[in-house]
């Protein structure tokens, strides 16, 4: 694809105070190697947040290239066009793209913005946006090589989330019908530069003129709730972490709390739940992982560029109360067994 040199100084030009902090505040912990350089804690942080910066932002750029191709492509117009209208039906179709297009919960906004940029209704692009993380194959295939020994364990994890996801589906659908719209206006109203024939304005630009677009827009975002996450995890006493000691209940609430916190890339947060086997109870363990996908503290920032802050409040409310109450009845039917 032709990228003129015109056009990369355009984009650049878009927001360069963002971009200029963004970059500014990556890069910083690569200035401290040592442990003399910093404090402990302070380094700690820095190593937190260099880690999740680098493990989120290949899936971030993955996300902008789909992104860019999903607004291109005639094919997805074609696929958009004989979707559902049903809700019934629409919605698990729509959780089910999340297995179609496998994407880190760090690449999912962009495909969404573009999702309903070329028609799809945001109830559906919701849905996709929170299924994505879950369900892709590489969440699969973690959960499988960490809890590979407990099938009922790795089943329930994306049998719950589906339930869950379907469910805010459901919800989301309803407050649509009511009038009541999560997404900012700007954005839930992106397909509108679209004639009828489909061809969008941002169609004129070069492929690699909207992957630059998109990923330097989210990009500053995910470097802030980074530093945030890792400011949380260095100074906040790890004995808070580490055990809980309200019963079943309080261990879910407990780690949906600690998922929101560590902001661990989906694809990897198997792995450290493992870590907490013992702990608290599978249970609570389901609860971190379905929840943390689809609610954690960068997340909050990135689904700012879609989502009215009205909009993130209430979903995030709801996400909550339904990992809370799928979790809780499976730990009191006991249908889980010791991990």
């Amino acid at each position: 694809m032709r990228f003129g040199k015109n056009e990369f100084f355009r984009r650049l030009k878009g927001g360069p105070v963002w971009y200029v902090l963004g970059a500014t505040v990556a890069l910083w912990p690569l200035f401290f190697t040592t442990e003399t350089v910093l404090p402990g804690r302070l380094q700690d942080s820095a190593m937190v947040f260099l880690s999740v910066v680098l493990e989120a932002t290949p899936f971030l750029l993955l996300g902008a290239l789909v992104s860019a191709g999903v607004r291109r492509s005639s094919s997805v117009l074609q696929f958009i066009r004989h979707f559902p209208t049903n809700p019934v039906l629409g919605v698990p179709l729509a959780a089910l793209l999340g297995v179609a297009l496998p994407v880190c919960e760090c690449g999912n906004v962009p495909i969404a913005r573009s999702l309903v940029a070329r028609g799809l209704s945001t109830v559906y692009a919701t849905v996709f946006l929170f299924s994505a993380p879950l369900l892709n194959p590489a969440v699969v295939f973690s959960t499988v090589v960490a809890f590979g020994g407990n099938w009922t364990f790795v089943i329930l994890r994306f049998a719950l989330g589906l339930v869950v996801i379907i469910s805010l589906g459901w919800w989301v659908w309803w407050q649509d019908r009511h009038g009541v719209s999560l997404w900012r206006r700007d954005d839930s109203n992106a397909h509108g530069a679209c004639d009828h024939e489909g061809v969008c304005e941002h169609e004129t630009e070069t492929f690699a003129g909207r992957v630059i677009h998109e990923f330097m827009e989210i990009f500053p975002l995910l470097v802030f709730g980074a530093l945030a996450t890792s400011l949380v995890q260095a100074f906040v006493p790890r004995e808070v972490f580490s055990e809980s000691q309200y019963g079943h209940a309080g261990a879910i609430l407990f780690m949906m709390l600690l998922a929101f916190i560590l902001s661990v890339c989906s694809s990897s947060d198997a792995f450290i739940a493992l870590g907490y086997t013992g702990l608290v109870p599978p249970s609570a363990l389901l609860a971190f992982l379905i929840f943390g996908p689809m609610i954690d503290a960068k997340n909050v920032l990135l689904y700012g560029k879609i989502f009215s802050l009205r909009g993130i409040l209430r979903m995030s409310a709801v996400i909550a109360a339904l990992v809370f109450v799928v979790t809780l009845c499976v730990d009191k039917l006991g249908l889980l067994p010791p991990v």
